[in-house]
């Protein structure tokens, strides 16, 4: 008889962490840089999240970057 194993998560993915989500999330949070409600190490913040969650995606590199240099000014 073979075992069967049941994997479970130790917690459940939260809706708000699809990377579509995040993405949407990081432009506001560019956008409202852009005004000065926010930080750019919020922004930063906001990145890094995106590419822990999908580092496949170059763009969210660049942007990520782009802000990381900004910062350093």
């Amino acid at each position: 008889m073979v075992q069967q194993h049941r994997f479970q998560l130790s917690k459940p993915p939260e809706p708000w962490r699809s990377c579509k989500r995040a993405r949407d999330i990081a432009a506001l949070a560019l956008e409202a840089r852009t005004k000065g409600k926010v930080t750019t190490r919020a922004v930063i913040a906001r990145y890094e999240e995106i590419v822990e969650l999908d580092a496949g995606v170059h763009w969210d590199w660049v942007e990520l970057r782009g802000r990381l240099e900004r910062l350093g000014e």
